[in-house]
């Protein structure tokens, strides 16, 4: 009896360190979201005003910037004694670019006081237009993505690479290539061929014009292409298609595939292969305040840093971080990037590919080639060579690459 009384006596005492610690952990946890909620409050109460950032970001950028600004503003920053939000806009670098050089008329969103490019031509042909608006940027992408080609296989046989789908040589791949002047990976496709078949690094409209049997032999192999990347994409999952293959920048095939299962695979062409290249580029402008300024170069740092890198892996961009693993992609792969095409090459490349188009699916119609511009064909910046990308998830719907913005809303 004196034995169960000592054993009971000692099991209760033993119990009462347990109390304490938790009620010491629970205090202590208290305590600290007391103090962090106080820090906050008195942040915001020391706020003599409100400071709203307004961002633009390119298609290509655009998810992870979202993210990166609902986190930046979790921490209430304050620049001149304000509260500052950052509010994001998407809007393709063919749209912003222009509207910038011209003083942001007639835009329906506000004129932002930073801009995230994903190609570092729309951003050069803005440096020419106005060189005092992007005076300071860097050319160092934060996060780059490659464009890719989507099948439902791998191909057996020889590697394909851009030369043999360029020739016509790579029998297993049938390109479908929705308009590329509304879908980047488009774009980008068409650059890495046109490089390949006329052996340059550099796409000009002098590479553009001598590439006109390269359109006509992609257009006649799939005369009526899907319109958009999202839309091919669909199809081609959903069972065989009239082509086998879909350019679309590894991110989104990332993000596509974790939505639609089993996916599709990627394929990586060797050789010289545009894609995206996100830059962030503060601006110096009349509507651009000093609080403005402050809290654009917070931002930019912000993108930078640890938080900014985390958002571009988490949507599957590869970054300096580990890659994300992704199913139908490697993240690892080598790619050799090459400098994206001018602004006048893309466009001479837009013009030359619907008029392929029109060619084939119109029989006994002739369209004559597009002239290219002499007078604004400038050489495109460099992005450097076998650079490793770290990829993004894109929205598993695949946005459409339009002008209508997407905006965070301001955090509570």
């Amino acid at each position: 009896m004196g034995r169960h009384a000592s054993a009971d006596r000692r099991r209760r005492v033993a119990a009462w360190p347990i109390v304490v610690l938790v009620i010491v952990l629970v205090t202590a946890g208290l305590a600290a979201g007391y103090f962090f909620v106080l820090r906050s409050s008195e942040k915001s109460a020391a706020c003599s005003g409100r400071t709203v950032l307004p961002v633009v970001a390119s298609p290509g950028a655009a998810r992870s910037v979202e993210k990166a600004a609902v986190a930046f503003n979790a921490t209430t920053p304050v620049a001149r004694s304000t509260c500052v939000t950052v509010t994001v806009e998407t809007l393709p670098g063919s749209v912003a670019g222009p509207a910038l050089a011209t003083g942001w008329r007639n835009q329906q969103t506000s004129p932002p006081g930073l801009w995230v490019v994903d190609s570092l031509p729309d951003l050069s042909a803005l440096d020419a237009s106005n060189s005092a608006l992007t005076a300071g940027h860097g050319n160092t992408a934060l996060a780059t993505s490659p464009v890719v080609l989507a099948v439902r296989s791998a191909p057996g046989g020889p590697a394909v690479t851009w030369k043999t789908v360029a020739t016509g040589t790579s029998a297993a791949v049938v390109l479908a290539i929705p308009p590329p002047n509304d879908n980047r990976a488009s774009a980008y496709a068409l650059q890495s061929l046109i490089a390949a078949a006329q052996s340059t690094t550099t796409v000009n409209a002098a590479a553009v014009t001598a590439s006109t049997s390269l359109f006509n032999r992609l257009a006649a192999a799939v005369p009526a292409p899907p319109r958009s990347t999202a839309a091919a994409l669909t199809e081609l999952a959903a069972g065989p298609a009239s082509y086998t293959a879909v350019p679309v920048v590894e991110s989104d095939l990332a993000s596509f595939n974790a939505s639609h299962h089993p996916g599709l695979t990627a394929v990586y062409p060797s050789g010289p292969t545009a894609g995206d290249y996100v830059v962030p580029v503060p601006l110096t402008a009349a509507w651009v305040n000093a609080a403005m300024s402050d809290a654009a170069a917070a931002f930019d740092a912000f993108l930078g840093g640890a938080a900014g890198t985390a958002s571009f892996t988490a949507d599957y961009l590869r970054t300096e971080s580990v890659p994300r693993q992704a199913a139908g992609v490697d993240l690892s792969t080598p790619v050799t990037d090459l400098p994206g095409a001018t602004v006048p090459a893309k466009k001479l490349t837009n013009a030359a590919w619907a008029a392929s188009l029109t060619t084939e699916g119109a029989p006994g119609t002739k369209v004559a080639a597009p002239t290219p511009d002499p007078t604004t064909d400038a050489a495109s910046p460099s992005t450097g060579a076998n650079s490793k990308r770290s990829t993004p998830p894109v929205d598993p719907a695949l946005k459409p690459e339009s002008s209508t913005p997407t905006v965070v809303p301001p955090s509570p």
